[in-house]
């Protein structure tokens, strides 16, 4: 969530790709970090979510879309050709690993 969600993360190698940032999210993430331990920190990890009037997660700002999940089947249009492939999707490696490569075929 910290390298999502926190503005000292915005733009540092592939953290906060978005540049989100949110006073209130960034006060959570640090509490959470400066929590003495896990059971302690876990209520504000929630509250960077959403701690009832605003969050970083979908019933606030929706700072983040995950536009796909390894374990899942995905379906493409024909026209969109995904480039030369990398390792197995199961093996850790992205569906958008090389959406860079993407190329548009159709007319």
């Amino acid at each position: 969530l910290y390298h999502h969600y926190s503005g000292k993360a915005a733009g540092v190698e592939y953290y906060n790709p978005g540049y989100y940032s949110n006073p209130v999210v960034e006060r959570h993430l640090q509490q959470a970090v400066d929590a003495p331990d896990w059971r302690q920190a876990l209520p504000f990890w929630q509250q960077v979510e959403w701690d009832g009037k605003q969050g970083a997660g979908v019933q606030g700002d929706a700072a983040w879309a995950w536009l796909l999940n390894i374990q899942h089947t995905y379906l493409a249009n024909p026209c969109v050709n995904l480039g030369k492939g990398a390792p197995e999707i199961h093996g850790s490696w992205s569906l958008l690993n090389n959406l860079d490569d993407w190329t548009w075929t159709c007319r």
